[in-house]
């Protein structure tokens, strides 16, 4: 959550959408490494600040040191996580490694995705709303991101012209192979 506020407008309501989204069929954790500007209540204060706090329940809230980290993650896992896909966001290799280790362990589906563009891209990508949607690879730095030059949705390069197609184009009934862009014609890329 570090640099959400110079995060664009249309990212942050995507991500709303994408937490709302996994919030109806599963739990939101936030596990957040401790140190001089982050504990529970500053956490628990940006996701109410953000508009988040509802995608997440109070007692799914951590904020520990990395070597403690690694105990609690393991042991909350064990008891309530069992047999589930994990989402985890983070810049935190730390993180990787423990749910790595987790999914060796226990056999679960993960994603790593490090950053809230990442995510909403993994949103786009796999239709979270539905259990069976999300395939068992890692989804892990997908390279530069740049905002779509309609929405300021940052996307990769590859999912650029897709997203284009999908949310901001409508084809040419005499050309399909022309879209309508803007009020102008434009080859497609």
């Amino acid at each position: 959550m570090d640099g959400i506020e110079q995060l664009p407008d249309a990212t942050l309501k995507l991500t709303k959408e994408c937490l709302s989204k996994v919030f109806m069929r599963s739990k939101n954790v936030v596990l957040a490494l401790e140190n001089m500007q982050s504990n529970v209540v500053g956490i628990l204060g940006r996701l109410m600040l953000y508009g988040f706090a509802k995608f997440f329940d109070c007692d799914n809230v951590f904020c520990t040191t990395p070597s403690v980290g690694s105990k609690v993650i393991l042991r909350q896992h064990e008891l309530e996580f069992t047999n589930k896909t994990i989402i985890v966001i983070s810049q935190n290799d730390v993180f990787q490694h423990i749910f790595e280790f987790l999914s060796r362990r226990n056999g679960i589906k993960y994603y790593f995705i490090k950053s809230l563009e990442e995510f909403n891209l993994f949103c786009e990508s796999n239709d979270i709303s539905k259990p069976s949607s999300a395939s068992s690879s890692t989804v892990k730095g997908s390279g530069p991101v740049k905002p779509c030059d309609v929405c300021n949705v940052f996307l990769s390069p590859k999912s650029m012209a897709r997203h284009k197609r999908r949310f901001h184009a409508t084809a040419d009934d005499d050309n399909p192979d022309v879209i309508i862009k803007k009020g102008k014609m434009e080859d497609e890329e």
